[in-house]
Formats: structure tokens, sequence, C-alpha cells
């Protein structure tokens, strides 16, 4: 499953998926992310690649996350 983080909103240059991003805010993207239910693996699709990313290092029972076109840097240990 992937979850819709953009209202079924499609477009057509990054400028126009940043500019969605923007006004809904980057805590509301990684809140909609983080609302999926628990898997092993997680999968995110450019800027849907950071809540994937996050969920597959802070979820109980997270495997791992196939991240297309994008990732977050590694936090500090």
């Amino acid at each position: 499953h992937t979850p819709d983080l953009y209202d079924g909103e499609v477009f057509d240059s990054l400028e126009a998926g940043l500019a969605k991003r923007d006004a809904l805010g980057m805590d509301e993207v990684l809140r909609r992310g983080a609302a999926v239910e628990p898997a092993q693996f997680y999968a995110g699709f450019s800027l849907g690649a950071m809540p994937a990313q996050s969920l597959a290092q802070t979820r109980p029972g997270a495997r791992g996350a196939i991240l297309f076109h994008g990732a977050a840097p590694d936090p500090p240990a």
C-alpha cells in the first residue's frame, strides 16, 4: 500500500509538487505518511521517500525500505 499524501493530485513538474508539499507543510506530509498500517517494508516515491524511510527506521517489526528518487540523511547515533 502506498498512501496518497497529496489528496489524489498529480503534478507535471517538480516545482508543482513542491508547491503542494509547501502548502500542506512537511509536518502534515510526515503525519499522513505515518498514518499507514504497520508493515515489514515501506516504500516511498520522491517526496514520499522521507516518510517511508522514517517508518522503516522507527516502526517495530520494520525490516527495510524501498526508496525511489529520494532519501533523508541517517540521523547521528
